[in-house]
């Protein structure tokens, strides 16, 4: 009875310690499977994570090359069309015979009607324009003295009439400088008006003469 007893403890032993390492052998099996598992959805992860970048990069690839073949087209098209249009000059060249350019020699139209116009047109710009009316100031008597008298007279006169007689006594005695025509060279009579000066400017001129001048 006692050897039985150990041997059905025996045999439970080793019941349990193949069970204990069938268990062992199971946890083993199942342990790189978990990890495996959550590498794949890392992996997974990783992946929808790079999916849309690679998508957008892969649709840019994709319009870049339409582009380009879009251009590749219109360039060959360009192409064709130029050829077509050079094979189709060249037919009608042989087709027409050369001729001869007769010279013709176009007629000029009469330009007197096109002054006449302008004329016109100047004279009613004239007409419209309306003259500028001196100042009364300006206009206004002045008495010479004894000493310019002598040139334009002892009468009183507005200054524009002054002015107008000295240039006639200028003009008429030849006072007028010949090289500088500025230049107005003084006789006896206008030597005196000057102050003793022999050749005086014009600007210089009015000056000097609007010193023997009384209102």
């Amino acid at each position: 009875m006692a050897a039985k007893k150990k041997k059905k403890k025996a045999t439970k032993r080793r019941a349990t310690k193949r069970k204990v390492a069938k268990k062992r052998k199971a946890t083993k099996r199942k342990a790189p499977k978990r990890k495996a598992t959550k590498r794949k959805a890392t992996k997974r992860k990783a992946a929808k994570r790079r999916k849309p970048a690679r998508k957008k990069k892969a649709v840019k690839r994709k319009k870049k090359k339409a582009v380009k073949r879009k251009k590749k087209k219109a360039v060959k098209r360009k192409k064709k069309k130029a050829v077509k249009r050079k094979k189709k000059k060249a037919v009608k060249r042989k087709k027409k015979p050369a001729k001869k350019k007769k010279a013709v020699k176009k007629k000029k139209k009469p330009a007197k009607k096109k002054k006449a116009a302008k004329k016109k047109k100047a004279a009613k710009k004239k007409k419209t324009k309306s003259k500028r009316k001196p100042s009364a100031a300006f206009m206004a008597p002045v008495t010479p003295d004894r000493l310019l008298a002598a040139v334009v007279g002892s009468s009183p006169l507005p200054r524009t009439e002054l002015t107008k007689k000295l240039w006639i006594y200028i003009k008429k005695n030849g006072l007028q400088d010949s090289k500088n025509r500025r230049m107005i060279n003084a006789d006896a009579a206008l030597r005196q008006v000057f102050g003793g000066k022999g050749q005086v400017s014009m600007f210089e001129m009015t000056k000097l003469v609007s010193r023997h001048v009384r209102k």
